[in-house]
């Protein structure tokens, strides 16, 4: 979500060193971005020795200008501590401090977060509406990409859907049968073929997705996806022609990848994550009553995804399929 921003600052000061702070895996992303200069990884987990001596590091550095993207408040502290003279965020309660130049959230009128993440740039007479996320792969992921799709025996006009069924949020999972029956539905109409997708560890939601299923012959394979780092999945993204599933950070990468996407939302608001009136990127939702008001951390229902209607998002992915011809043998 911070790529326009980046992209904003360096087309605006062509000159200037770029450096971006962050944590692995994100590190991937900006590894191939021209907009950067320099990458720097903190460690959530560093010893308080440790941290001080990457402050230090840090400060030799002499930045200018700092402007935190994140604003929780470890971020703040850095930047605080890095010693620039101008350091730039929000005006969150009990962050605000640290900073010289304060924005106000609320005086952001749109809510895709890319542009509250231009909002920083304002101070620097920065203004854009470009908000196309981006995510440069290397030539060896695009090869691995490739090899993939041999090992898979994926044919060129074969209409491929990635599926991803998981999420580390309950409010954000939408039940496995539901997920199947889509998916035989999409099978039985366009003779697709689906392609499972999750992270270390969530191996389980995969399977209760197919223990639902009547059409696991469709699958692009019986055993779980090889572990990808972020780039390497980006890069297989522009072999696939929809994705579809729950709410989750590989949404983003999709969009990054410009492969059309439907995605079930639960808890979260889709105009902070979706792409304003695209053509490309789709999504459904329900709200229960709740919420505009809700507190998910007494919920135990989880109404606002569960009672999502499979019938609503099928429609949703079969019309996006039809208006884009993504099924079509000359693509």
């Amino acid at each position: 979500m911070t790529t326009p921003a980046v992209r904003a600052l360096k087309v605006r000061f062509p000159d200037a060193k770029v450096s971006f702070l962050t944590e692995a895996p994100s590190d991937e992303i900006f590894r191939n971005n021209s907009f950067v200069d320099e990458i720097l990884c903190y460690n959530r987990r560093y010893k308080l020795y440790e941290h001080i001596k990457f402050i230090q590091e840090l400060r030799k550095k002499r930045f200018d200008i700092v402007i935190d993207f994140f604003c929780n408040p470890r971020s703040a502290q850095i930047a605080f501590l890095s010693g620039a003279k101008y350091r730039i965020g929000f005006n969150f309660r009990g962050r605000s401090v640290f900073y010289t130049h304060k924005i106000s959230l609320s005086d952001v009128r749109e809510t895709y977060s890319p542009f509250h993440k231009l909002a920083l740039l304002a101070p620097l007479g920065i203004e854009t509406k470009d908000c196309k996320l981006e995510f440069p792969c290397s030539a060896q992921d695009y090869q691995y990409a490739e090899q993939l799709i041999d090992k898979w025996k994926i044919a060129k006009n074969d209409f491929i859907i990635a599926l991803c069924p998981a999420s580390k949020h309950k409010e954000h999972v939408w039940p496995a049968e539901n997920l199947a029956w889509v998916a035989d539905n999409l099978i039985e109409t366009y003779s697709a073929k689906i392609l499972f997708i999750c992270g270390p560890g969530e191996e389980e939601f995969i399977n209760d997705v197919k223990h639902s299923m009547q059409r696991v012959d469709m699958t692009i394979m019986d055993d779980k996806i090889p572990t990808l780092s972020l780039a390497k999945l980006r890069a297989l993204f522009e072999k696939i022609n929809l994705y579809i599933g729950n709410d989750s950070g590989l949404a983003h990468i999709a969009i990054s990848a410009g492969t059309p996407t439907v995605i079930v939302f639960g808890q979260s608001d889709p105009s902070n994550w979706m792409p304003p009136e695209s053509m490309l990127h789709k999504f459904v939702e329900y709200d229960p009553g709740c919420k505009k008001n809700c507190n998910i951390k007494k919920c135990r229902q989880y109404r606002c995804v569960t009672d999502v209607d499979k019938k609503i998002y099928l429609c949703k992915i079969m019309e996006l399929i039809e208006k884009l011809g993504l099924n079509r043998r000359d693509r």
